[in-house]
Formats: structure tokens, sequence, C-alpha cells
């Protein structure tokens, strides 16, 4: 079985990751399932966490550095709305 996701030129070609934090469990467990049936473009891109900050963090930081991502997100950058 295989699932065509129709995305051959579209966004994953232009995205290096794509996070999905805070999301509910029933949409953490959608993306694994369909994650061994999607193109590997997909699978190596998008990514779903539920309410763990703790994951989720650690998985950001792989990808981005920490003075890129804001305090809520695990980082250290601060913005005009950071105290």
């Amino acid at each position: 079985m295989e699932i065509r996701f129709g995305m051959k030129s579209g966004l994953l070609k232009f995205v290096s990751f794509l996070y999905f934090c805070k999301v509910p469990r029933f949409a953490v467990s959608f993306v694994d399932v369909l994650k061994p049936l999607a193109p590997p473009n997909f699978r190596e891109t998008v990514y779903a966490f539920g309410f763990d900050k703790k994951e989720w963090t650690a998985e950001l930081r792989k990808k981005v550095r920490p003075d890129q991502l804001t305090p809520e997100f695990g980082g250290t950058k601060l913005t005009g709305n950071s105290i």
C-alpha cells in the first residue's frame, strides 16, 4: 500500500524540517501511522510532538541553535515580547 501526497514539487521540497509541537495525542499517533506509508521526504521532514516539553525541545535543539529559539522553545533568543 502506498499513499501519494502530491508534494513532488511542493512545500516539502523547500522545507528542511517541519515540527508540530504541543499537538493532541491523536495527531501524534496519526503522523506515526502515516510515516511508514509516506514518501521518504515526508518521513525525514515532518515530526509531531505532544505536550512533553523535554521531548520536543531536545529535538528542536538538534536542528536549531539555542540562540535562534525563544525561551518558550528551549532557547535563549530574546524578542521584544520577552521579559
